[in-house]
């Protein structure tokens, strides 16, 4: 859950004695409509949400509690939104969000993205354990996961296509690891006689929990020697464009957590830059110790001083981050 501002308590929330009453004909109009008035999601008053001009699948019925799971059972996969009218960073993310999903709905197939006045959808709201807004959640077959990625319109639009897709992909020869090493700057490849069995579902279940990394399978031993990958056994390794290059799995392959934390371990530098972009992946991840350094990037030795810290960083890799 990605908090901004508290949420009210419940006790100050005044709700309408009746929902209100959502035009059956309007509402499909403006479904189908493609013009940029087409309102890609919008709060719904009452007791409950639907997604009705979402994702122009459901008929415009008076909005009610109960038929949320069903709707997000059947529409999936969905991207719903819980803000308040009065929150701040709700405000500042509105825009984002109409980008996301207008490019979401242009999508092959349409991926669906949905928002709740949580004010006025208390019950929903609690229903989902929405504490702060915005929170963001993420259904897929009528089951709920928190929004990992960022609030720009394009780390949004990225996080759900992910989550929308395969967990990774399946790499039929050594043309095609190639280019999918080389299409981000970490990776993560599993490397199985065969897409079966406790280590491959493991590998799976890692991948399908990550949000912004990007997984491959490989069964083939002539992409397996192309990738410079050695031996016979199953192995899960990761390749980067930073530090050393290449980073092997050297814990339990049956584990998906294992997996897990190796990957939000190796994936930053040894001294990590700080960014926003980067700041879910420091703060989301398996490490809880961080050691922050305050320096003048142009000084003159600067470079020197961050080759010691990376040192430092490899003593304390899997302990603590180091963060510049």
């Amino acid at each position: 859950m990605q908090r901004g501002e508290s949420a009210r308590p419940p006790s100050r929330l005044s709700l309408p004695a009746r929902p209100a009453r959502l035009p059956r004909r309007g509402c499909r109009a403006e479904a189908r409509s493609a013009g940029p008035s087409f309102p890609l999601w919008q709060p719904l008053g009452g007791t409950g949400a639907t997604l009705a001009c979402a994702n122009a699948q459901l008929g415009p019925r008076r909005p009610r509690l109960p038929r949320l799971p069903r709707v997000l059972a059947r529409a999936f996969p969905t991207r719903l939104r819980f803000a308040a009218q009065w929150c701040g960073h709700c405000k500042r993310l509105a825009p984002e969000y109409a980008k996301a999903a207008s490019e979401l709905l242009a999508n092959d197939p349409p991926l669906r993205i949905a928002k709740v006045d949580a004010t006025i959808s208390n019950e929903l709201a609690t229903k989902f354990g929405v504490q702060g807004f915005p929170t963001m959640k993420f259904f897929r077959g009528g089951q709920a996961q928190e929004f990992g990625g960022g609030r720009t319109a394009s780390e949004i639009v990225d996080w759900v296509k992910r989550k929308s897709g395969p967990a990774f992909k399946h790499i039929a020869d050594s043309t095609e690891a190639t280019e999918f090493k080389g299409s981000s700057s970490v990776t993560v490849f599993g490397f199985f006689a065969a897409a079966e069995g406790t280590n491959f579902e493991a590998f799976a279940n890692a991948a399908a929990a990550s949000d912004d990394v990007s997984f491959a399978v490989v069964t083939d031993t002539a992409v397996r020697t192309a990738l410079g990958v050695t031996g016979t056994d199953d192995a899960v390794v990761m390749f980067k464009d930073f530090d050393e290059g290449q980073a092997d799995f050297e814990g339990d392959l049956s584990s998906a957590s294992d997996i897990s934390d190796f990957v939000g371990t190796q994936r930053l530098p040894l001294v990590t830059t700080f960014t926003s972009e980067v700041a879910p992946a420091i703060f989301g991840g398996p490490i809880k110790v961080h050691v922050l350094i305050m320096a003048d990037g142009e000084m003159e030795d600067f470079e020197a001083l961050k080759a010691n810290w990376a040192e430092s960083a490899k003593e304390f890799r899997g302990k603590a981050l180091f963060i510049w």
